[in-house]
């Protein structure tokens, strides 16, 4: 930080437990740049917060004016990233704003997420929150998820960094968040074409009020206030277990809660204490050795093994190719190029073994960023650059 960002942060050296030098060496991912991940980026800037990397794939609509105070009428149309970086380093040049288009399903992998100290999820559907949930748990790094309605303002914050046996995202999700997924595919995850999905309404009063406490535990502002020094050593504090906050913005009642782990948990069940992540570049083949071909593969996504026409027989993996993610897909590939029936059935799969990848792919790897092997003795991540 410059002298003259030192400066500017002078009012908060007054706070006995305010460590501006630490937040200036900070590095965070704000994973969405509408209306909560303004507010996160916002506060993060005036804080003095060293290094920002903003990740969306979406452009400005005008709706998004009322809730996003980092976005004006002219930029409508623009990236949000960019919007949202550019304004972020406004508020204080003398730290570090990036902007990343892309969907964080296609782009983000372990090793990406493990640059950063705190990661947060401000996007607005679940399955982006799983994969986040997964990539912070196999990286180890700090995961804050907001979300909002107009009403009410949710905080969760899974300190990842102080280990991986703790309550994570998935631990306590409902049946009803998995509902809300699959209404977006059909029964073999191809996306519904066509479908308009229902947004729900929110408030700048929401989205501000979760952008400042995510921000704030985000950050550990409080790690270092007199309760926290006083607290007996035995005792677990906030930074040691994962915690979800619900606030009603209107009669200003809130309630915080431990998120227990699950053991039947289908994230951080799987993981052991130790992650082993490898690097494999795309060009070179998966090929198993005798040893390994039976080991377990799993895949963050399905992909697709085989599609092939139930009418006429045709083999549509021109159209639906070997490899790629079945939700990049929509229901408009079940019409067959040669017949015109709607009967082209995709297999997809997100479990097989190495022997069996191998085979139906022909030593190429899948359309996914990482995967995992289970290894008996280990939990191997293999990432696949260049996807």
């Amino acid at each position: 930080m410059t002298d003259f960002g030192a400066q500017r942060h002078d009012r908060h050296r007054l706070i006995g437990w305010f460590d501006a030098d630490r937040l200036a060496a900070t590095r965070v991912a704000v994973i969405g740049a509408g209306a909560i991940g303004n507010e996160v980026c916002k506060n993060l800037a005036l804080l003095g917060t060293g290094r920002i990397t903003v990740f969306d794939h979406d452009r400005i609509e005008r709706h998004n004016l009322t809730r996003s105070a980092l976005f004006r009428d002219a930029d409508v149309g623009r990236h949000k990233a960019d919007v949202v970086a550019q304004r972020t380093a406004e508020l204080d040049p003398s730290i570090a704003v990036d902007a990343v288009r892309g969907d964080v399903l296609e782009v983000l992998r372990p090793s990406d997420v493990a640059q950063f100290d705190v990661v947060f999820c401000c996007v607005d559907n679940f399955e982006a929150r799983l994969r986040l949930n997964e990539l912070a748990l196999i990286a180890g790094v700090d995961l804050v998820n907001g979300a909002i309605d107009a009403r009410h303002a949710s905080v969760e914050h899974f300190p990842f960094s102080q280990g991986r046996r703790l309550g994570c995202y998935e631990c306590a999700l409902p049946p009803s968040a998995y509902q809300r997924i699959a209404q977006r595919y059909s029964c073999g995850w191809l996306r519904r074409a066509g479908l308009i999905e229902r947004k729900v309404p929110t408030t700048i009063v929401t989205s501000g009020v979760a952008g400042a406490l995510m921000v704030s535990w985000g950050l550990r502002m409080g790690q270092s206030a007199p309760d926290a020094r006083e607290r007996p050593a035995s005792t677990p504090g906030p930074d040691t277990a994962a915690r979800r906050a619900l606030i009603d913005t209107v009669t200003g009642r809130s309630q915080v809660s431990t998120v227990l782990r699950s053991d039947a948990c289908p994230a951080c069940s799987i993981i052991r204490d130790e992650v082993t992540v490898v690097d494999w570049p795309a060009a070179h083949p998966l090929v198993p050795t005798p040893a390994s071909a039976a080991l377990r593969v799993r895949l963050p996504e399905e992909v697709v093994f085989g599609a092939r026409c139930e009418s006429c027989g045709f083999d549509a993996c021109g159209s639906v190719p070997l490899g790629s993610r079945v939700r990049a897909h929509t229901t408009d590939v079940r019409r067959c190029p040669r017949c015109g029936e709607e009967a082209v059935a995709v297999d997809g799969r997100d479990a097989t073994n190495l022997g069996e990848l191998h085979r139906a792919l022909g030593g190429h790897p899948p359309s996914v960023p990482y995967l995992w092997i289970d290894d008996p003795r280990i939990s191997l991540c293999v990432e696949l650059n260049d996807v």
